[in-house]
């Protein structure tokens, strides 16, 4: 393409080229896991400067690029020259003006939680994966996230087992959280508007596996004018992992707290690996495995151009343009065969930068290899510095979660410190977890020193887990039921009827012979001897004294069962900070994990700071507290 087109409201407004714009120029910039820009410069007096507005869309090099960002239009004077320049970006910058789920709630995949506070982004390896997906993969994070959105998924391929909990993020921030725990490539394509997250290891386009080259070959004497080649040769093999407090790899590793890889090097050269957002042993090993293997070789980056004294220029030459080179074709992410015999430079890598003038395709540079880790770069520089500075109990805490720092130890209060004129900017994390209950909270202590010039950085992020107990009840053989003492009474028995008991027979018979009595008489006879007895209605009335029972029970003890206990989580969560209650300013109350309150403006500096976390019932939390402060080199002077 050797034009521009810029389009306003879905109608093309303008197209640019040199042919009828002089003075036009255009360079895109783009960069792996990183940003994609698109320079322009065009004379102001070019009456299609008009139509470079905030909501324009310009199509170049197959792309969309929007204005929609500060300080994106510059205007200068060279001379009698008016110039205005437009650095545009790709559009899938406007990813970062959305939010996961509707305008009430988030997005939860826990049964537990359908209904999560608005901003929060709860996607559990345990709950339900989304439709086609594997639960816990990358594929189904970045769908739930992308759910919504104008924005499709295309192909995800990297592996890996994940918890996604974020707190007011949008969602392009979500995105590369998610290639943060999964790693691998975030591909956009902001004309069809897909996200796709590729695998570094599988994913190479423009290789031939079978002859072992590829279709791309950058050459000294060939295309390459310049070079530049940074090589790191700090060598880690063997790696100690450990992740949420204190969690080490060892019951999943045959008994080992280390992973090796002796692919280079026979020598083992050892290193600490902390990622305290890790908490299952078989993924901290995972992760551990995939750093080592990046680590254990020397990591080079190779950045064409020719040097002036300040920077590399064009540094590739694009032969495409050229008869018997079309087949040469590039771009970002492919792999390229990199030779230059007198640097002793013969590499298969990937390309993860190209910067080129759009109407002049073969005025390009290129960046290949390893990416440099820009912002760990100058903390690993920190670290060198601070390594040898430790505290009186021999520990030094450096910290910084997913990298490898030198002579540090897993602590969970952790640390890292840079210095420069203005002073230190230090950043660490305190944490406690205990269980709580309506009268009980968990309290955070944190201390910003008096020297503190400002603080940049305050996040509270805390999980809601089940009371715990250590154990579950004590064994018993039977015991004594004792009665209590007691006062005297009357017990009164009552009838209320007439009771006939029936007749009584004969006492004698009825013909009863005694003999002769020698008066010549007869003195056989009869005795009619029926009767009965009548029984009116009566009452009986017994007393009972006052008396107490009195029953010994002989000393005994009772054995405990150990064994862990669990029962409800904590809800209702509420937050004071300072003895003030914080919680409506939060977004609270709180009934799922935080990841990121920022409690910033509640802070004091000089004191040690108090964080209540309360809850309505019994459960227990675990709570982290992120500080980021800018600490002046001295104690400011007493008053």
């Amino acid at each position: 393409m050797n034009y521009i087109e810029v389009f306003e409201a879905g109608q093309r407004k303008a197209r640019l080229s040199p042919a009828s714009d002089p003075g036009l120029e255009c360079w895109p910039d783009m960069e792996m896991n990183g940003p994609s820009v698109l320079e322009i410069t065009l004379p102001l007096d070019n009456e299609k400067w008009q139509y470079f507005t905030s909501e324009c869309r310009i199509y170049a090099a197959g792309r969309e690029y929007i204005l929609l960002k500060p300080d994106n239009i510059e205007l200068s004077r060279d001379g009698k020259k008016l110039i205005g320049k437009v650095t545009a970006h790709e559009s899938w910058l406007l990813l970062n003006k959305e939010f996961p789920g509707t305008d009430s709630n988030g997005i939860s995949n826990d049964p537990h939680n359908s209904t999560p506070h608005w901003g929060t982004v709860q996607i559990l390896s345990g709950g339900t994966p989304f439709a086609g997906c594997t639960a816990g993969s990358a594929e189904s994070a970045l769908r739930y996230v992308m759910q919504g959105s104008t924005w499709t998924v295309g192909t995800v391929d990297v592996t890996g087992t994940h918890d996604l909990e974020t707190e007011k993020k949008n969602r392009l921030q979500n995105v590369w959280e998610i290639q943060k725990k999964w790693g691998g490539i975030v591909v956009f394509d902001s004309i069809q508007k897909t996200v796709s997250l590729r695998s570094e290891d599988t994913w190479k386009p423009g290789y031939n596996q079978q002859s072992d080259r590829c279709n791309f070959q950058v050459r000294y004497r060939k295309n390459l004018i310049g070079l530049k080649v940074t090589e790191s040769a700090d060598i880690v093999t063997r790696l100690y992992p450990f992740g949420y407090d204190d969690l080490n790899i060892a019951s999943v590793n045959g008994g080992k707290l280390y992973v090796e890889n002796l692919t280079y090097t026979q020598n083992i050269y050892a290193d600490v690996y902390v990622n305290t957002t890790i908490y299952d042993p078989a993924e901290l090993k995972s992760a551990a495995e995939k750093q080592l293997s990046k680590v254990c070789k020397p990591r080079r980056h190779f950045q064409t151009g020719k040097s002036n004294g300040r920077k590399l220029q064009a540094g590739v030459v694009d032969l495409r343009t050229l008869p018997g080179y079309e087949h040469e074709e590039f771009a970002l992410y492919q792999m390229a065969d990199l030779i230059d015999e007198g640097l002793g430079v013969q590499d298969t890598c990937r390309i993860i930068r190209h910067k080129w003038n759009l109407f002049q395709p073969w005025n390009c540079e290129l960046e290949m290899g390893d990416p440099l880790d820009k912002v760990e770069a100058k903390i690993a520089l920190s670290a060198t510095f601070t390594s040898n500075v430790q505290t009186p109990s021999g520990v030094t805490t450096l910290s910084l979660d997913g990298l490898v720092n030198s002579n540090r130890n897993p602590v969970y209060s952790q640390g890292v410190s840079c210095i420069d004129a203005e002073g230190t900017l230090d950043a660490w994390q305190e944490g406690r977890c205990d269980n709580v209950d309506e009268d009980d909270p968990l309290t955070v202590n944190l201390y910003v020193p008096p020297e503190t010039v400002r603080i940049h950085k305050a996040l509270l992020r805390f999980r809601l887990l089940e009371f715990r107990a250590y154990e579950k009840g004590a064994k018993s053989s039977g015991g004594i039921v004792t009665s209590s003492e007691d006062g005297g009474g009357v017990a009164t028995t009552t009838s209320d009827e007439h009771v006939d008991y029936g007749t009584i027979s004969p006492l004698f018979g009825t013909k009863t012979y005694y003999g002769d009595t020698g008066n010549g008489g007869d003195p056989s006879h009869d005795h009619d001897m029926t009767h009965s007895h009548d029984m009116p209605v009566h009452y009986h009335n017994i007393e009972i004294p006052e008396h107490s029972h009195q029953i010994n029970i002989p000393p005994h003890t009772h054995e405990l069962v150990f064994g862990i206990y669990k029962s409800t989580k904590p809800t209702s969560v509420t937050i004071k900070i300072n003895g003030i209650d914080r919680t409506s300013q939060l977004g609270g109350p709180f009934h799922a994990d935080q990841t990121g309150l920022d409690i910033l403006q509640f802070l004091t500096i000089g004191i040690w700071n108090s964080v209540e976390i309360w809850s309505d019932r019994l459960g227990r939390i675990d709570a982290t507290a992120f500080l980021e402060v800018k600490r002046s080199v001295s104690p400011p002077p007493a008053e």
